[in-house]
């Protein structure tokens, strides 16, 4: 079949919360199931894109992809060790991007650092280069660098991402530095111009919002429901978000179910 070259694929990645382990009454998490569910989301994007005659996709990596160091109760749940964590993670998403690139004919991958991704404990004393993120990013480069049909992008005004989909302009945030009242005039007044949509991780909760002429997408979770948000009596199910753009902008969603 032909390509609609019209339409484009979003996979927002987020808080997957690599090296985690725990279990609830909702919920069982460990690098185990995650590398498992890894394949599902997989398999989903790979279904969604042929239903919908898709050539080319954005991954969004949103942040929180390790579960870090950042909390005591962070590293009490860790069944995986930080630098590990970061090891692992690179090949858990390089062996993810080139199975996607075996079926997809452009992957474009985007990043932004999450709050867990952070070096030290105390975001105080962290800077903007103290991110894991950034070695997992420089190893995905190296580890792709002979596949042509992926481009790992570098952001011109670093956070958060800014580009455009079908010609929709499209900011993209883990979620921690703006609420989601505030983060359509926040953004906007950073970078100085409106955004058609907005993407962010970290509310480990999936919400779909149009305020003003902006609507904002938020992803859930990848590992799922943990003991904190089930103490807070919270439910946030393993889902990552599939969306499906043409020129008119956001075609449609897909809740992948992890």
């Amino acid at each position: 079949s032909i390509a609609n070259f019209d339409m484009e694929g979003v996979l927002l990645l987020s808080d997957i919360h690599y090296g985690a382990e725990f279990k609830t009454r909702e919920n069982e998490y460990n690098p185990t199931i995650c590398i498992n569910r890894f394949q599902t989301l997989l398999n989903e994007v790979v279904n969604n894109c042929k239903v919908h005659n898709i050539h080319k996709i954005h991954v969004f990596l949103l942040g929180d992809l390790i579960n870090g160091l950042i909390h005591t109760t962070t590293r009490l749940a860790n069944k995986v060790q930080v630098i590990d964590q970061v090891l692992d993670m690179c090949e858990i998403l390089s062996t993810f991007l080139h199975s996607l690139c075996e079926h997809i004919d452009e992957v474009i991958v985007y990043y932004n650092p999450g709050n867990h991704d952070r070096v030290f404990e105390d975001k105080k004393d962290n800077i903007n280069v103290d991110d894991f993120g950034r070695l997992l990013m420089k190893y995905l480069e190296r580890d792709l660098r002979e596949v042509d049909n992926i481009d790992i992008v570098k952001t011109e005004v670093g956070e958060p991402i800014v580009t455009k989909i079908c010609n929709n302009v499209v900011f993209g945030s883990h979620g921690d530095k703006d609420s989601l009242k505030d983060c359509v005039s926040s953004m906007s007044n950073y970078v100085g111009i409106v955004p058609d949509y907005i993407f962010l991780g970290h509310y480990h909760h999936p919400v779909e919002e149009q305020i003003a002429n902006t609507n904002v997408v938020v992803n859930g979770s990848f590992a799922g429901n943990n003991e904190y948000s089930s103490n807070l009596r919270l439910k946030s199910p393993a889902i990552q978000k599939f969306l499906v753009f043409n020129f008119k902008g956001k075609l449609c969603s897909y809740d992948i179910k992890l």
